[in-house]
């Protein structure tokens, strides 16, 4: 990486900045204002018509949020024409259609509210006698619209000032003077009354109405259905693309610094691309990037690009850390694969994440992730001999080269090896990432490794390794056990301080949470083991117990895989995260976004 800084006149600023849109390979930094000599490097302004294009954006955005919820959208000949429009006219066409959106809301609120009364209004149009509903209130009379419960009284009826009833099966149509309020009466009578309120000011009988109202909701909802589909998601996106170019290069001068005629613009290009600079009207001045300010730009081949989402979910590397990515493509499938190790668990596993990538495409990188680590835990199957917690399937006997239930100790030691060889890659790389402080301060981060070779044969000397195959290798020899520790710590101190000495007996524990590998594959075995025996006991009854017997299989397996998924993941993303990556890794990178590129 490079920084680059770039010196134009102010009247190619415009050129430039398109110019380097178009080749997408600098990555900006903000100007602060500073003085240089008796110059001042100011910031420079936004072009006038920043303004409106962020307001235009703001709408195109809004607007394909919405047509993005819509099934079928119709377009018009005008809003076809996308291409060929200039931001110009894009500006003025998404102001139309944003009017056309307002006013077409208000018309929807309007019909919605009107369609809301009229099914009101039916419900108690359908409770009522044939009468003429403009008749229900007088200036001398009330109807009040009754529905008789099982507590009612009939008998208070004829104690109120009743001029007229009438009866609509289980409701009746009761009219009395208005200048007498019975409502309190009727209530305490177990009586319910309607609110009829909805229905005065109509004129017409009550048939009369329903059949109008009946003619005007289809109305409604046809007139509903006509302005539900008129935005253009196609053109919104294309105006939203085009608009958001547009706004930064209208903002871009916002970053740069200025004087009365000069501009500079400052940034990181990649060392390969500088080439790429030449024939723009700019004095360009390219140097290696030399600070952890510049962004980081990962470069890894295709299949391990993959694995680059794990990295972000912690954190990118600074720019001088190294991107441990490509380790990760190994380490990562390896360790769920360990801890799976199931040839029927592997390919059905591997079934459900090919069907995930294809189905959906936005989470292709993570379901290649799986995939491998699927692809790793068959190939620990067969290490193993087990399909579907078995070691037989359809007859087939399989033989395996590492029984885990059986050979527990060993596991248990390669899971321990695998854990210290892990553990001391991490401080060798943080020995590598330590090299640009000087040699010095790579020593004392070896000083960590010194300090395990130490406990290792401190180990060794007392006998606690007695019987375990591969340590046995390891020299028994207390002096030099005591003279490494020694030094080791003494090297701690020295670059950690009090904080490195709390630390040391994290190696230990460090390397025990390797045994985790172990551990959950155990639990898968012995969980399958149990279903598997559960089934057979079934399948031994017979009849309609085979049925039963299948459940379980199916039922118990699932449960199974999807354990067996689920764990493996996250203790190997653990083992990562923060047994390996703190040995070595601060992260706190800045991604490397070229200029023009919009999300």
């Amino acid at each position: 990486m490079s920084e680059v800084t770039l010196l134009c006149k102010n009247e190619d600023v415009q050129e430039v900045v398109s110019r380097l849109i178009d080749l997408r390979i600098v990555h900006l930094r903000n100007h602060c204002k500073e003085t240089v000599g008796n110059t001042t490097l100011d910031i420079g302004t936004s072009l006038p018509e920043a303004s409106a294009i962020a307001e235009s954006l703001s709408m195109a955005r809004a607007l394909r949020s919405i047509a993005g919820r819509k099934t079928k959208l119709a377009l018009n000949d005008q809003q076809q024409k996308k291409p060929e429009l200039s931001v110009a006219a894009i500006l003025e066409q998404v102001r139309t259609i944003a009017q056309e959106h307002k006013k077409n809301q208000q018309e929807r609120e309007e019909l919605t509210k009107e369609l809301e009364t009229i099914e009101q209004q039916q419900k108690i149009l359908r409770l009522l006698p044939e009468i003429a509903v403009n008749a229900l209130r007088t200036k001398t009379t009330t109807s009040l619209l009754l529905k008789k419960t099982s507590k009612s009284d009939p008998s208070i009826l004829e104690k109120i000032d009743v001029l007229a009833t009438q009866q609509q099966g289980e409701y009746q149509l009761v009219v009395t003077r208005a200048e007498k309020d019975y409502t309190s009466t009727l209530i305490q009578s177990h009586y319910v009354l309607i609110d009829i309120s909805p229905l005065l000011g109509l004129q017409g009988t009550t048939s009369e109405l329903l059949e109008h109202h009946k003619n005007r909701s289809k109305e409604i909802e046809n007139r509903l259905a006509a302005t539900a589909d008129y935005l253009d998601r196609d053109f919104l996106d294309h105006a939203s693309k085009t608009l958001s170019l547009a706004l930064l290069k209208a903002q871009a001068p916002l970053r740069f610094g200025v004087t009365k005629h000069l501009t500079v613009i400052r940034g990181y290009i990649p060392t390969k691309h500088v080439n790429k600079l030449d024939g723009l009207p700019v004095l360009a001045d390219a140097t290696p990037a030399i600070d952890d300010y510049a962004p980081t730009l990962l470069s890894n081949p295709p299949v391990m690009r993959n694995f680059e989402s794990l990295l972000q979910l912690f954190s990118l590397p600074k720019y001088h850390e190294i991107d441990p990515t490509r380790l990760v493509a190994i380490t990562f499938p390896l360790f769920f694969g360990f801890m799976l190790g199931d040839i029927g668990y592997g390919f059905c596993a591997l079934l459900v994440f090919l069907l995930l990538r294809a189905w959906y495409p936005k989470i292709r990188s993570f379901a290649n992730i799986l995939i491998l680590s699927a692809i790793s835990t068959i190939f620990f199957g067969f290490l193993f001999g087990e399909v579907f917690a078995a070691e037989q399937f359809l007859g087939i006997h399989l033989t395996p080269l590492l029984h885990r239930t059986e050979d527990l100790g060993l596991m248990f030691v390669i899971a321990a090896c695998i854990g210290l060889a892990h553990l001391n890659l991490g401080f060798l790389l943080g020995i590598i990432n330590e090299s640009r402080n000087g040699l010095f301060f790579s020593l004392l981060k070896g000083s960590w490794i010194v300090l395990e070779c130490g406990l290792l044969i401190l180990g060794a000397s007392l006998g606690l390794f007695e019987g375990l195959p591969l340590f046995e290798l390891i020299p028994q020899d207390l002096m030099l056990s005591v003279t490494l520790i020694i030094v080791a710590i003494t090297g701690i101190i020295l670059i950690d301080g009090v904080r490195g000495m709390l630390e040391m007996p994290m190696v230990l524990s460090n390397t025990l949470s390797y045994l985790r590998l172990v551990a959950l594959g155990l639990a898968s075995v012995y969980l399958g083991f149990v279903v598997n025996s559960m089934a057979s006991d079934l399948f031994a009854l017979g009849g309609a117990w085979l049925a039963f017997g299948v459940a379980i299989l199916l039922v118990g397996h699932t449960i199974n895989l999807l354990l067996g998924l689920l764990g493996p993941f996250l203790h190997s993303m653990r083992l990562h995260y923060v047994e390996f990556f703190t040995k070595f890794y601060e992260g706190g990178g800045k991604p490397f976004v070229p200029f023009g590129e919009v999300a």
